[in-house]
C-alpha cells in the first residue's frame, strides 16, 4: 500500500457504515503531520483536492471489493477549504455512467457540503 494510501486509512474515523445499498459512508481527520499537506500550502494548510479524490477512491475499492483503476474524474466541484483535524464525512454511492462503472462521492464537513465529484473507474490496479 503507497505511503498515502495507508496515510489516509490511519485518518479514518470510526468504523465504515453502509447508509444504504450501494452506499458507503466514514469519517476522516488528517492530522497536522498528514503527507498531503505537504507544500500545501506552507503556513496554511489545506486537503489537497488529489488527496479528496484519492480518499474517495479508497471508500470506493472498500464498496466495490478490490482495487480500482481511476480513469477520470467528473462534474467536480470543491466548495470548502478542509482543514487539519476537521472531521470530513466521506460518502461514495456506486452507479453507472453509460456503460462505465462510476462513484458519485461527496464530502461533508459539519454537515456543509465540502466538495462533490462522480469517479469513474475500471477494476484493476491503479497505475
Amino acid at each position: 500500500m503507497s505511503e498515502m494510501r495507508q496515510a489516509i486509512q490511519t485518518a479514518a474515523i470510526g468504523a465504515t457504515q453502509a447508509p444504504a445499498a450501494g452506499t458507503l459512508l466514514r469519517s476522516f481527520a488528517f492530522p497536522p503531520g498528514f503527507p498531503g499537506f505537504a507544500g500545501h500550502f506552507p503556513g496554511f494548510p489545506i486537503v489537497p483536492a488529489v488527496v479528496q479524490i484519492l480518499t474517495a477512491l479508497t471508500l470506493a475499492e472498500e464498496l466495490h471489493g478490490g482495487r480500482l483503476r481511476l480513469v477520470g474524474v467528473e462534474h467536480a466541484k470543491f466548495q470548502l477549504q478542509l482543514r487539519p483535524l476537521e472531521e470530513i464525512a466521506v460518502q461514495v454511492r456506486e452507479r453507472l455512467s453509460g456503460d462505465r462503472l462510476a462513484f458519485e462521492a461527496k464530502l461533508h464537513r459539519g454537515g456543509e457540503n465540502a466538495a462533490a465529484f462522480t469517479l469513474i473507474v475500471a477494476a484493476g490496479e491503479e497505475t
